[in-house]
């Protein structure tokens, strides 16, 4: 695989667009869970309440490990934009 068609295949959260639908499939240690959480709190600070994003994982492990780092992420981004207005 060349280097330009390896660039193609990678994902940017800056390009996310929210109305369209996101498959995440990759290696252990590659940053899924750091992508998923950016997504999240890219969509909730859009205005796309929680209760509208779906998720799934294979384990109820995992499923717990990103809810536990989606809520960090969502407390994170409320401490440093509570004056902003974000989240």
């Amino acid at each position: 695989m060349t280097d330009e068609k390896k660039n193609e295949n990678l994902f940017a959260i800056e390009n996310f667009e929210p109305q369209k639908n996101l498959c995440i499939e990759a290696s252990a240690g590659t940053g899924k869970t750091y992508t998923i959480r950016k997504i999240v709190a890219k969509l909730v600070e859009s205005g796309v309440p929680l209760s509208k994003i779906l998720l799934v994982t294979y384990t109820e492990k995992a499923a717990g490990e990103l809810r536990d780092r989606i809520r960090a992420e969502m407390q994170e981004g409320l401490q440093n934009n509570n004056s902003k207005g974000k989240f």
